[in-house]
């Protein structure tokens, strides 16, 4: 049986590729939660800080790890710090070898 390696607080996965126009949703990740989103049958974060609204522009994306599954918590808060912890665990595993070397991939 192999041995799953956990990455800097991720779980490796086959990367897969995922694409489409960016629509408005909601709007519950950026006004209730201060982190906008992007809907899709993954739910992304996207770390970039962007200067204005993309709504109807193609966005492809590029799976490469899992951090945790979906969960309930007891308040707004506690939400909110777990997914800046998120977001720190990223934007650290996305500097090491194994998921870097897909920021320069042509799907992208």
């Amino acid at each position: 049986m192999r041995e799953i390696a956990w990455i800097k607080d991720t779980l490796p996965i086959e990367p897969w590729q995922i694409g489409g126009p960016v629509i408005k949703g909601f709007g519950r990740g950026s006004k209730v939660l201060g982190i906008p989103t992007v809907i899709t049958d993954v739910e992304p974060w996207l770390l970039h800080d962007f200067d204005a609204d993309f709504y109807g522009e193609e966005l492809h994306l590029i799976i490469v790890g899992y951090i945790r599954p979906e969960a309930n918590f007891p308040s707004l808060e506690s939400l909110i710090e777990k997914i800046h912890e998120d977001r720190t665990i990223a934007e650290e595993a996305l500097d090491l070898p194994m998921y870097s070397k897909f920021k320069d991939d042509p799907y992208l």
